[in-house]
């Protein structure tokens, strides 16, 4: 589901990006659904992510300010989220893919 952005996909030790905030790794915009009989023509789902956030569900987030935006994806999967700030959550990513965190 992902693209994970060759070796700048991550900070060390497994990747060589300078910072978390300059990670390269984004996920796959329009994932194959796969029904009984393999991948359903024409139906695809997208992914998108906050950076800096943990999420417990689409509508509550926890966010280093409490005003991040998805940096991938669809901007609108998280419109509904509060996002009450939280230091603690720097380098965490909060993703949703078909809808689901």
């Amino acid at each position: 589901l992902c693209n994970d952005g060759g070796e700048a996909w991550a900070t060390a030790p497994l990747g060589s990006a300078p910072a978390v905030d300059q990670t390269q790794w984004t996920p796959t915009p329009t994932v194959p659904v796969y029904g009984a009989n393999g991948i359903v023509p024409g139906e695809t789902y997208t992914c998108s992510c906050l950076k800096n956030c943990a999420c417990k569900s689409l509508t509550s987030c926890f966010c280093v300010d409490g005003a991040e935006t998805p940096v991938w994806g669809d901007p609108a999967a998280f419109a509904q989220a509060q996002k009450s700030p939280n230091s603690g959550k720097k380098g965490k990513c909060a993703c949703s893919c078909g809808g689901k965190i």
